[in-house]
């Protein structure tokens, strides 16, 4: 059996005081400020600062938390994009169905993509997430009941029965990094092992109490699993060479260690980069503060002139002590006597205001989110929509590339289910959005379709494919496809190549002019000459060059246009 030390010994790259660190920043509030230990970390005592100044400050401190709103930004903006799953050939359609709730049985109900956008969260916080992928434990008396009534027969023991019996719906479940002890890679970085650990201290009911704490090592490799467990109490725990028994174990059908890293690099390990900016934003907020509450109290002081025997009041050093001072009363001093308010010095109140607005905008630089670091003056929020599009074109790209980090675990994530499940037919995972970033916001977007209205385009394609790309980012990414494809054909179907031949587009122009009045607009005879009036005059469409008095001929019959793929559906139905 395993020693209690040896269960506990650590990879050289986990960090666990740290990460916590990190948390207690991203969350702020009471997580960090109740927390007497952490902000001994974040907030300690300054230099021969007495106890109860620092106990003090504490009490008075607040967190304004700018790298949760950061984290926040980057995953609300990544997930934007929704993620869409390929196969090649087309997957069982079970998988559609495991999409939309990834979590254990009897858990709470979690999309893959909720699941995913946790998992990066944690990846931003502590640069590495870890999901455990696992199968069902169903009982034997279960699955006889269930088995006895199925009105089908299917041999026992065969994928039929096991996806019935529900021992194939995988699920996915997160493991808190700070519980992912020690692990190791082969020269190709494949996983060998994983333990992972878990503690509680549960109490069994209103007879109980908090006081037995239980330890758990779960230990995985590629084909098996195994678990130690520990109980004992609080008052009396373990020593290194205590023996921890093993309770459980067996094996797995996933022929890897069924654990997947999220691991990011440290360019985009978003909290490693702002920890210790964080850290000093808040300690000097918190200075700066205490200091100009400090201020509001300014301590009454007595100047006391020289004793003077023409003054027996210059005679008494307790003068001012011995008088009552407020509202309705009168203070007697002598003739050189003075009182003063006496506060503590307010030059540095500006330099250190003006710091932290630096602070604060350097958090938001180093992650490449140049467009929140922006002063909202009256003068930057008149800049031009190219000004700000190159503000925020570092974090489209940071985006894209979580964005690739995110499918390849989900890649990953479907080929592991596949295995464990040991389905048939083997499938070629693939993944799709959450790279489809703009570099124009959509009001940008709107005055350039506005912009290119008054520039003559005659094609009917390109008006087509530029009206498809508007519609379809002002709707989101979040529209259903066979909307997007009944506005496909709609515009299919309204702007076509007659709508830009030459005649028509004249008629619309002299239209225009005579809309507008404007006298200086080309017309049919020379320039700025008004077209002819009266009921002989022809339009620019009917006239014929060279024969003003022929009658007109009797136009051909026009063929009927040829019905739109939307029309067609519609006719269908």
């Amino acid at each position: 059996m395993p020693t209690y030390k040896r269960l506990n010994q650590r990879n050289p790259e986990w960090q666990g005081a740290y990460w916590r660190r990190c948390r207690a920043l991203y969350a702020g509030g009471q997580k960090l400020l109740a927390d007497k230990e952490m902000m001994r970390q974040v907030f300690p005592p300054h230099l021969a600062e007495r106890p109860i100044v620092w106990e003090e400050r504490c009490r008075r401190a607040y967190v304004i938390p700018y790298a949760g709103e950061i984290i926040d930004m980057i995953t609300s903006a990544l997930f934007s994009s929704d993620l869409q799953m390929t196969a090649e050939p087309e997957a069982d359609p079970w998988y559609k169905d495991w999409s939309k709730d990834v979590s254990p049985p009897g858990g709470q109900k979690q999309t893959l993509q909720r699941f995913l956008k946790e998992q990066i969260t944690t990846a931003l916080l502590c640069k590495r997430a870890w999901t455990l992928v696992d199968l069902p434990t169903i009982n034997d008396d279960v699955a006889d009941a269930l088995a006895a009534d199925a009105l089908i027969k299917v041999p026992v023991g065969s994928l039929i029965e096991q996806e019935r019996l529900g021992r194939l719906d995988a699920y996915a479940c997160a493991l808190d990094p700070e519980c992912v002890w020690d692990w190791e890679v082969d020269r190709d970085g494949r996983l060998l092992w994983v333990i992972v650990h878990y503690q509680s201290a549960r109490r069994d009911g209103i007879e109980g109490d908090r006081d037995t704490i239980t330890e758990q090592w779960m230990y995985y490799t590629s084909s098996s699993w195994e678990r130690y467990e520990l109980t004992y109490h609080k008052n009396t725990p373990p020593i290194d060479m205590t023996e921890v028994p093993k309770v459980d174990a067996g094996g797995h059908s996933f022929k890897r260690v069924p654990v997947i890293p999220l691991e990011l690099t440290d360019g985009l390990w978003a909290m490693g980069k702002i920890e210790s900016i964080a850290v000093a934003h808040f300690n000097k907020r918190n200075a700066l503060s205490w200091a100009q509450y400090k201020s509001l109290f300014p301590v009454m002081t007595h100047f006391a002139g020289p004793p003077d025997v023409t003054n027996p009041i210059s005679e008494d050093p307790d003068r001012i002590l011995n008088q009552t001072i407020g509202q309705g009363h009168v203070v007697q001093l002598a003739n050189l006597d003075r009182l003063e308010f006496i506060g503590p010095p307010t030059a540095a109140f500006a330099t250190a205001a003006a710091d932290l607005n630096t602070l604060r905008d350097e958090m938001h630089r180093v992650v490449h989110q140049m467009a929140l670091s922006v002063d909202n003056s009256a003068a930057a929020l008149q800049r031009s929509a190219e000004s700000k599009q190159v503000d925020q074109s570092a974090s489209y790209v940071v985006l894209r590339e979580f964005g690739k980090i995110v499918r390849e675990h989900a890649i990953e994530l479907h080929e592991v289910v596949q295995v464990g499940r040991g389905d048939p037919k083997a499938v070629m995972w693939g993944a799709a959005g959450m790279d489809s970033y703009s570099d124009a916001s959509v009001d940008a977007l709107v005055t350039q379709a506005q912009s290119m209205e008054l520039i003559s385009i005659p094609s009917a394609s390109f008006q087509r494919a530029f009206k498809f790309q508007l519609a379809k980012r002002v709707l989101g990414d979040s529209v259903e496809e066979d909307v997007l494809d009944e506005i496909r054909d709609e515009l299919e179907e309204n702007i076509t190549n007659e709508q830009y031949t030459a005649p028509v587009m004249m008629a619309e122009a002299m239209a225009g002019q005579a809309a507008t009045g404007d006298p200086f607009g080309p017309g049919p005879g020379q320039p700025g000459e008004a077209p002819p009036a009266g009921p002989q005059a022809k339009s620019p469409v009917q006239a014929k060059p060279g024969a003003p008095d022929e009658p007109d001929e009797k136009p051909e019959p026009k063929p009927e246009p040829k019905q739109s793929p939307a029309v067609q559906r519609r006719q269908k139905r």
